[in-house]
């Protein structure tokens, strides 16, 4: 998601804005960070959603082997 600068002008809003966009399991983790940096909430975003992705495929194959 890119934005214009003149549309959100501090980082703190451009992280909100960036929030809201998230999906809610993943704003769930990552709004406890409180981070004001948008390249941290976005690495943070992004390693959360890796973790998603690990935990369900871990969860499918624990599924496959019932």
């Amino acid at each position: 998601m890119t934005f214009a600068m003149e549309l959100v002008p501090t980082e703190r809003a451009r992280c909100n804005r960036y929030e809201q966009g998230l999906n809610p399991r993943i704003k769930m983790i990552v709004a406890k960070s409180e981070t004001t940096d948008l390249a941290t909430l976005r690495e943070a975003a992004m390693r959360a959603e890796d973790l998603m992705n690990e935990m369900g495929a871990q969860m499918a194959e624990g599924r496959k082997r019932k």
